[in-house]
């Protein structure tokens, strides 16, 4: 008995020394393939295990890197434990998605860990650092997709094209709206490329919206779609096409490469109206221009003469003129009756500052129109009229001016406060 009483009392030592010398916290990294498929993921996995227990989680690491798509699955971080030395470890476990976007070679660079636990002997939080090893990730280009720029891998792609409005019947003014969606299974909708190349058809003008991008994962597998919507405003007389789009992409499922698209679109729209000057003989010509021109000789040689001092008269009444209130609302009343949206304003904001004191009830009429205006032209969804925003606009402008004109006139007519001799 007193025997076995001296062989506890020796070996005790060695194995609290025993574990203290391993009770530093283990780090590992499974990676079990580096090769993938561009947009296919590969599963990266970090356990850290620790003699007792971690109060605080460990800080993971991002895995940023180039032409690398990193993300977390479902369940992506659990608990775990394992028997180290006869001793039962607790620990958690974090998985990634690593998907290669391109075809090359990556690498996730070694990045540092802050970890917390409970020291084993007295309790107390110790915080050490462990690094993780450096990985090489390689993107495979398969046999016969060699030719597919960009690469896009898939179990099913399609395109869809939706024009809202008609192209074939269009009026310098009018626009029509094109929206090309393609849908993806088996990969994320952030590898397909821009859809919509730029327009270069003469008198179309193309204003586009940012693209929308919706994702989804079931099971780990990734799905999604990519659409973009462009407004096509006609600006003058046009004849020609928005050109087919394409999409070459691989077929995971059966190896091959396919094709999808959809088809072009006609686009045709008529000039607006110019009036025609009547044909006039040479004869009549004569007769109209030669007693116009030889008073023209008399005159400009008399006017001559006075060409400084008329300039100067000239110059002084064009920009007392060009700064008056009536300049400024024939611009506005031009840009209003023309219908362009963009010199409307601009000719809206010269002629407010004339204006002392307008309206508050007429300006917030003014604005309402041009809302309805902007929303008729552009809005994804139905809005008002777009004539009835212009009369409603044309309207609140000369109730305006009406109910400012007495002070836009007094201001004019008012003689200087402080008349000099």
């Amino acid at each position: 008995m007193m025997r076995f009483l001296l062989l506890v009392l020796l070996f005790l030592p060695f194995s609290s020394l025993s574990a203290q010398e391993n009770s530093t916290p283990i780090l590992e990294m499974d990676v079990p393939e580096s090769e993938a498929i561009p947009g296919q993921p590969l599963r990266v996995s970090i356990t850290i295990l620790v003699p007792t227990w971690m109060p605080k989680p460990p800080v993971w690491p991002t895995f940023d890197a180039p032409n690398l798509m990193i993300r977390l699955p479902e369940r992506s971080t659990g608990p775990t434990s394992r028997s180290v030395s006869g001793e039962t470890w607790s620990g958690v476990r974090r998985s990634y998605q690593v998907f290669p976007m391109v075809p090359g070679e990556f690498v996730l660079p070694a990045q540092n860990i802050p970890i917390v636990y409970s020291d084993p002997e007295n309790g107390q939080e110790v915080t050490v650092t462990v690094t993780t090893e450096e990985v090489r990730i390689t993107g495979l280009l398969p046999e016969g997709a060699e030719g597919l720029d960009p690469f896009i891998a898939a179990t099913a792609l399609s395109l869809s094209d939706e024009v809202q409005g008609d192209p074939l019947a269009l009026q310098a003014g009018d626009s029509f709206t094109r929206i090309i969606s393609a849908q993806i299974e088996g990969n994320s909708p952030m590898v397909l490329p821009a859809l919509i190349a730029a327009t270069d058809l003469p008198g179309l003008r193309a204003y586009p919206d940012s693209p929308g991008l919706e994702e989804s994962e079931q099971r780990g597998l990734l799905s999604g779609t990519r659409s973009e919507r462009v407004v096509y405003l006609a600006e003058g007389a046009v004849k020609g096409e928005l050109p087919a789009i394409e999409l070459r992409w691989y077929n995971l499922e059966t190896g091959a490469v396919e094709t999808a698209s959809v088809p072009a679109v006609e686009v045709r729209a008529e000039a607006g109206p110019a009036g025609l000057e009547p044909e006039k003989s040479i004869g009549e010509l004569v007769l109209r221009v030669v007693p116009w021109l030889f008073g023209a000789i008399v005159v400009g040689g008399g006017l001559w003469l006075l060409r400084p001092r008329l300039q100067r008269v000239r110059t002084h009444l064009r920009a007392k003129y060009m700064d008056s209130e009536r300049y400024a609302w024939t611009c506005l009343q031009r840009a209003v009756r023309d219908r362009d949206l963009q010199q409307t304003n601009l000719a809206l904001q010269a002629w407010m500052r004339h204006i002392e004191h307008p309206d508050f009830a007429g300006m917030q009429s003014i604005k309402t129109a041009l809302l309805g205006i902007g929303q008729s032209r552009y809005a994804v969804t139905a809005g008002m009229d777009e004539k009835a925003a212009w009369d409603g606009l044309s309207h609140a402008l000369r109730a305006v001016r009406q109910h400012s004109g007495s002070r836009v006139r007094m201001r004019i007519s008012l003689p200087p406060l402080n008349p000099t001799s």
